[in-house]
Formats: C-alpha cells, sequence, structure tokens
C-alpha cells in the first residue's frame, strides 16, 4: 500500500498466482465497515484500487483485501 497524500492510498498486491475475485474492505476500529469493493486480476499480474479516505474521520483503520482461502491486511492513519 502507499500513501499518496490527501488521505489516498494505492492498494497494490502483485501476484500472478491468484486469478480469484477479491474483496478489498476498510473498516475502523469498531468493526464497522466504510468500504466493501470486488476486485479482479484483471491483467493477470495482480490487484489494484485507488482508495481515497478524505471523506473519513481521523483515526485507524484496517484495509483487508481477499477471500475465503487468502487475506491481507494492512492498518492505515486518516489524519
Amino acid at each position: 500500500m502507499i500513501y499518496n497524500g490527501d488521505n489516498r492510498y494505492s492498494v497494490k498486491l502483485r501476484t500472478s498466482s491468484i486469478n480469484d475475485q477479491l474483496d478489498l474492505t476498510v473498516q475502523n476500529t469498531l468493526g464497522q465497515t466504510l468500504l466493501w469493493k470486488t476486485l479482479d486480476n484483471e491483467n493477470g499480474q495482480g490487484y489494484e484500487y485507488d482508495l481515497n479516505m478524505s471523506y473519513a474521520s481521523a483515526g485507524v483503520y484496517f484495509v483487508r483485501i481477499g477471500n475465503r482461502r487468502f487475506k491481507y491486511v494492512r492498518r492505515i492513519i486518516v489524519k
């Protein structure tokens, strides 16, 4: 995950071994879901999503990408 400034992030998961649809979710520390998006490995090299968190209140959030067989989680801080 790359921070692009102004509470915007580039979510990138590079992989050629996973071609399933993966869910991208953003949750706050209370477990409330702010975003849920299904991603495809369109070019066969990974998953990408431009995440705009400029609407969100300042705080800690968890970005998850995965499915039942695979899960990747990162914490972000919105200022």
